[in-house]
């Protein structure tokens, strides 16, 4: 649901209700409580911060899409409570679920250069990829891959082949080639993304001169591995 359980995403788990409470005054519901009711509309103010999943047409899903009980009532209201409790319902078990997904992790790399496209041994294809605290580097990702998160990198060129949704969280001074299906970008500074999407990258938190441009690689097997990512992108109608 969250693209990737980390310090950012923990703080907004731990503080929903709180979250949830502030969009109630914004109503003018002062001295709000876990039993103040919220309508869809309302609880939608935070669809931004969840990725939970597309419609036919691809495009995003709002937050109350979750909630069986505007499913059967879109008038409905509920109590804050309830809607806190099924977020968190709904976090614990796609942190569960990521648990048992594995994991491609690159860690800390310094002034290397990193090309991986998976062997079959140790495949990368459909697999989750973390790019961690990395500087001066290069780091090549040719295949398709599920999630791809890059997380408080700076100075470093990064090549992602294909991946259904990226994270740029907390990096600075970054190039960024990629295609994905899904691009949120939040907390970071001097970044350029040169990104194949088909939905409009979400940017969040302290972030500044960050700059899109269109996707300008190629590489052997493109075609193969743009076919295997989940959903599937549409080159055509690439938005940047």
């Amino acid at each position: 649901m969250i693209h990737d359980l980390g310090r950012e995403e923990m703080l907004i788990l731990e503080n929903i209700e709180g979250i949830l409470k502030m969009v109630a005054e914004l109503y003018g519901m002062e001295g709000a409580t876990a039993d103040t009711q919220l309508s869809l509309k309302q609880v939608d103010h935070l669809s931004y911060l969840f990725l939970v999943g597309l419609d036919d047409e691809g495009r995003f899903l709002p937050l109350s899409s979750v909630f069986k009980e505007w499913e059967e009532d879109r008038e409905k209201k509920l109590p804050i409570g309830t809607i806190t409790s099924t977020i968190k319902r709904l976090l614990k078990e796609q942190k569960d679920k990521d648990a048992k997904h594995q994991t491609f992790e690159v860690m800390r790399l310094e002034k290397k250069t990193m090309l991986r496209s998976g062997t079959a041994q140790s495949p990368l294809r459909g697999k989750d990829v973390r790019i961690v605290e990395c500087s001066e580097s290069y780091v090549y990702i040719l295949n398709s891959t599920h999630r791809v998160s890059v997380i408080g990198c700076m100075d470093c060129t990064i090549f992602v082949g294909a991946a259904v949704s990226l994270s740029i969280n907390a990096c600075s001074r970054l190039k960024i080639i990629a295609t994905a299906k899904n691009c949120r970008v939040s907390n970071c500074v001097d970044t350029t993304v040169y990104l194949c999407t088909n939905h409009k990258p979400i940017v969040i938190g302290d972030t500044r001169a960050v700059v899109f441009g269109p996707y300008n690689a190629s590489y052997d097997q493109f075609e193969r591995y743009f076919s295997f990512v989940e959903y599937g992108l549409v080159i055509s109608k690439q938005m940047f």
